[in-house]
């Protein structure tokens, strides 16, 4: 069964802020690269579980490059809602 994938309004924004700075250098980078951390995003739909938990057990994260996506699974509502995107040198938000 598909799970609903649902990006948070902290993670749009995050998702538009890669954008914008990476067509800062070239949009067509950002275009694709976007692209492809969306794809990834949407394979949790098939596959929830995919990425590993993080330390406090809290999340999960996938990662895309230099840039983690948070999230977490809803199994009795079958959604999985990304928190957040950040870029891998920077602190997990708590």
């Amino acid at each position: 069964m598909k799970y609903t994938v649902i990006l948070s309004e902290e993670a749009k924004a995050d998702y538009d802020e890669i954008f914008d700075y990476i067509k800062g250098y070239d949009l067509t980078i950002a275009t694709n690269y976007t692209d492809d951390l969306l794809q990834r995003i949407n394979m949790l739909s098939d596959m929830p579980f995919l990425g590993k938990e993080t330390a406090d057990n809290h999340f999960r994260r996938i990662v895309k490059k230099t840039y983690v996506v948070y999230y977490e699974v809803n199994e009795g509502l079958q959604t999985v809602t990304i928190l957040y995107i950040r870029h891998g040198a920077r602190k997990p938000l708590k």
